[in-house]
């Protein structure tokens, strides 16, 4: 298609790219569709928790979403998270880091 484009073949630069998006289409038409996790409220759609720091990072997952909160954004001191969450350091740092080692 380069090659078409800098040639100035404009009819043949737009078939290759119809060509293009056609194959890219079909491609992902014959990908198996995900599965939607994410419902019309998230804190219905994420199954109920089985382990106090999972509740807590969904829970926070659910917060960044709902909110739309930017890249970058703090989510408050770890101060801020133990009590909003009423959880131990421990059990926050597992939630925040998938581990209770420091982050």
């Amino acid at each position: 298609m380069i090659r078409a484009v800098v040639a100035g073949d404009t009819d043949l630069a737009r078939r290759r790219m119809r060509r293009h998006l056609d194959a890219e289409a079909e491609f992902l038409r014959s990908r198996r569709p995900s599965r939607q996790l994410l419902g019309p409220t998230l804190r219905d759609a994420i199954p109920p928790r089985t382990k106090r720091a999972e509740g807590i990072a969904r829970d926070v997952f659910v917060d960044v979403v709902e909110e739309g909160w930017p890249v970058g954004q703090l989510l408050g001191s770890e101060a801020e998270l133990i009590e909003r969450h009423d959880a131990s350091r421990a059990v926050l740092r597992e939630a925040l880091t998938g581990s209770g080692a420091p982050a």
